[in-house]
């Protein structure tokens, strides 16, 4: 059996690779999706351009790949993932079949409660204001981390929201969600680990927040992964 499906995988790369090889030889034929796809792979990846496409194992694993996502209709990267793409390869097919298959749930769910809240005409009488600076974010290609301009955002009880984290080095940003249930702010939710589907770090209510209350050094593990951050809390009645 194990054998079988070995043979299978083998094949399968064989015919992937010819039909590589095909859309080379033929450049016209390739969607613009999928080309956009490729140059957004080989971008990651510096040394792999011209004849080292054709020579590199790690360059046509990463062609491979992206012909695999376009095959299959699947356009998730590793840089949606918040994922390294060096870091990425690193991991087996197992581990990033499973890191896919969390990532699809966590989307299919968090689209089911956007639904949700649009259906819902009561708000609550408070709702948040958070204001966050200070710190860094790791953004594209999640590498190094960024020092990121102040940003500000409202979130409503039992909703979501997300704000974007410009740099303040070049034109890079990073999504920065957050959520608003149970009287806790959820911050930076990872893309795949269902542990933490709705944040990386949590703070509980406080009677503090109804003046305004201030969190340094917060350190986050999710898709913006923040180190050393300050968000300000506010409570604010709605009019």
């Amino acid at each position: 059996m194990h054998k079988n499906c070995g043979n299978l995988l083998y094949t399968l790369r064989i015919l992937v690779f010819r039909f590589v090889g095909f859309l080379a030889r033929h450049p016209h034929l390739i969607p613009h999706k999928l080309r956009w796809l490729a140059r957004r792979r080989l971008a990651e990846f510096p040394n792999c351009s011209g004849l080292s496409v054709l020579l590199s194992k790690s360059c046509l694993r990463v062609v491979y790949l992206a012909s695999l996502f376009a095959l299959f209709g699947c356009s998730t990267t590793p840089s949606e993932l918040g994922i390294a793409a060096g870091e990425w390869h690193s991991y087996s097919q197992e581990k990033q079949q499973a890191i896919l298959d969390n990532y699809r749930k966590i989307n299919a769910e968090n689209i089911a409660a956007a639904k949700h809240e649009k259906k819902s005409d009561k708000l609550a009488p408070t709702y948040l204001v958070v204001q966050v600076s200070d710190g860094k974010a790791l953004m594209e290609p999640f590498i190094n981390w960024q020092i990121f301009k102040p940003a500000a955002f409202n979130v409503n009880q039992d909703e979501c929201t997300e704000v974007k984290l410009f740099s303040t080095e070049n034109e890079k940003s990073i999504n920065l969600r957050s959520c608003y249930k149970g009287n806790t702010l959820f911050i930076d939710p990872s893309r795949y680990d269902m542990a933490k589907k709705l944040g990386s770090v949590t703070i509980n209510y406080s009677p503090l927040w109804q003046q305004g209350f201030v969190y340094s050094g917060i350190n986050t593990y999710g898709y913006a992964r923040l180190q050393n951050a300050t968000f300000a809390i506010k409570l604010q009645e709605r009019k």
